[in-house]
């Protein structure tokens, strides 16, 4: 719990990152994404949750451990899972900070989120002194096309995504509620 709460913060996080070695390599995005204290809890209340009767019985039947956590738990706590996973896939998708920090010299590395920040700081009508004259306009509306083109880029993988992963979230609210 006291991770959840306190976490060690961005110069602490780079120097391990660092000393194992990981900078400007995918590792040094995906490691630190892996573990979040929430959702172990999440998981590990899934499995506490399952009777143990399933696990005793295929104990008596001569199944090992990892038989009994991959054909026996793992399938009960699909649904758990499956929503554990596609919170981290959002989280890792939106996520452009640690990129920008770990990934300085690996551009080809980048994460289409880093990608499509740089072209939004590039293309912000903001900076552009706008007078009343065409061109300033025509400039404007190019710049927010280009917002709004990345924006949809950005979203559409995930909206199209979930569709998939709805099942799982509907099975999970009838599962608690079927008795057998």
């Amino acid at each position: 719990m006291f991770t959840m709460i306190f976490s060690a913060g961005t110069l602490p996080t780079y120097m391990v990152i660092r000393n194992m070695g990981m900078l400007n390599t995918r590792w040094a995005i995906l490691v630190p994404g892996l573990m979040n204290t929430y959702y172990i809890i999440i998981m590990k209340s899934a499995f506490e949750q399952l009777p143990m009767s399933f696990e005793e019985s295929a104990k008596l039947d001569g199944a090992n451990s990892l038989t009994i956590l991959f054909k026996i738990l793992m399938p009960m706590v699909k649904p758990t899972l499956a929503v554990v996973v596609m919170f981290t896939v959002i989280m890792q998708w939106n996520s452009w900070y640690p990129a920008s920090i770990y990934l300085v010299k690996a551009r080809d590395k980048w994460p289409l989120q880093l990608f499509m920040r740089d072209l939004l700081v590039k293309n912000d009508a903001s900076k552009i002194v706008t007078n009343a004259n065409d061109a300033n306009a025509a400039i404007n509306m190019a710049g927010n096309l280009v917002k709004y083109c990345v924006t949809v880029v950005g979203t559409a993988p995930i909206l199209l995504a979930y569709p998939f992963a709805q099942k799982y979230f509907v099975s999970g609210i009838t599962l608690g509620g079927v008795k057998g």
